[in-house]
């Protein structure tokens, strides 16, 4: 079963994945969320998978096995990737360079609709009110999918 996490990045050099990320539930407002999201800019909210984020020191592909994943998003911190002990693969880091700038996301915010409320549901309304204040606030915002093994 896979989990949706809302996350907010404190920094991209290194990658800081923000201790107030959540759960997105129902999943599937979430998957309803991402496609009217995806219709405005498919880059405005990008999924990522956790087990890709995490370079792996023993060959140069992306990411590790899932049954050797270390990282877990459910802990209430930050997760730094700074080779202590993490340390980002080059994949994730070429996802990082393709999101969109905060200021594109805003404007892509407002062209969905955020403002509207009766266009979404009551989950969907905190997810956006959440990015529209990390956002505010200088941080980018992306899905993380973490696999249970």
């Amino acid at each position: 079963m896979a989990h949706f996490w809302l996350t907010p990045l404190i920094s991209k050099e290194p990658l800081i994945l923000g201790a107030d990320r959540f759960k997105c539930l129902p999943v599937t407002e979430l998957a309803l969320f991402r496609q009217a999201l995806d219709a405005v800019h498919p880059w405005l909210l990008p999924l990522f998978k956790a087990n890709l984020l995490l370079n792996d020191s023993l060959d140069d592909s992306c990411g590790i096995d899932g049954d050797e994943l270390t990282l877990s998003l459910a802990e209430a911190e930050d997760i730094v990737f700074d080779g202590m002990p993490y340390e980002l693969s080059h994949c994730a880091d070429n996802f990082l360079e393709r999101l969109l700038k905060i200021e594109q996301s805003q404007l892509a915010l407002v062209e969905a609709g955020a403002a509207d409320e009766e266009l979404w549901t009551t989950s969907q309304q905190l997810w956006l009110a959440q990015m529209n204040n990390w956002l505010a606030a200088g941080m980018e915002v992306i899905i993380i999918r973490e696999e249970e093994y």
